[in-house]
């Protein structure tokens, strides 16, 4: 196998314009950054599989043509147009591209709360329903799953297999390295369980497949 790995901080892969309060602009890099990438997946002699991962957080960030914040449902409607375009331009080269969902997310400092807690660490749990901007992810799957498009793969039970949520691995690995980050060494503790639901779109190629694994 042969894996190519691109990314870019503060920047969606679905198809959108970001308003970057941190630079008070519209973000333009990203929607370079975005063409790039499609580019040079388009020229890849094959490609079996695209995993494609976004945070949901940028439900503030989205803005329109006329360089408006609509929020609410505009927002979350601008954001399934974008991600339909994206994922159907990575079909063209792809035999199949798998969403993963974003997992639910602390919203502290995991290793500066357990550092006040060290020997109570389930303070630092928090609850698996945590999510940031459900309404993105509830718009992008109803359009993709009308297109045909929607194959997620969904590890919130694995990251979260209890509720709430401990911030502690059952082999000991603290889960998060900031307020959303997974630290590497759980990372590589639950990449034989993402092996696992990844196979399936590589090794039946003709099999129709159920969202949300």
């Amino acid at each position: 196998w042969q894996l190519w790995f691109w990314a870019r901080a503060a920047c969606a892969a679905a198809d959108i314009k970001e308003f970057n309060p941190t630079i008070n602009q519209v973000f333009t890099e990203c929607s370079t950054w975005r063409t790039n990438v499609l580019s040079r997946v388009a020229a890849l002699p094959h490609v079996d599989l695209v995993v494609v991962g976004s945070r949901y957080s940028y439900s503030g960030w989205i803005t329109d043509g006329n360089g408006d914040q609509p929020g609410g449902s505009a927002a979350a409607a601008l954001w399934a147009q974008g991600s339909s375009e994206t994922v159907k331009t990575l079909a063209e080269s792809a035999h199949r591209v798998v969403l993963l969902r974003e997992i639910p997310s602390p919203g502290k400092d995991v290793p500066a709360c357990l550092s006040k807690h060290l020997d109570a660490p389930q303070d630092c749990s928090f609850s698996r329903s945590r999510r940031i901007g459900p309404a993105l992810y509830a718009a992008e799957q109803q359009v993709l799953s009308a297109e045909g498009l929607a194959n997620y793969v969904d590890m919130s039970r694995v990251v979260c297999p209890a509720d709430p949520c401990s911030v502690i691995s059952p082999h000991g690995a603290i889960v998060f390295r900031d307020t959303h980050h997974l630290t590497a060494r759980f990372a590589r503790e639950i990449s034989p369980e993402l092996e696992r639901r990844l196979l399936p779109f590589l090794s039946a190629k003709d099999r129709p497949f159920a969202d949300n694994l």
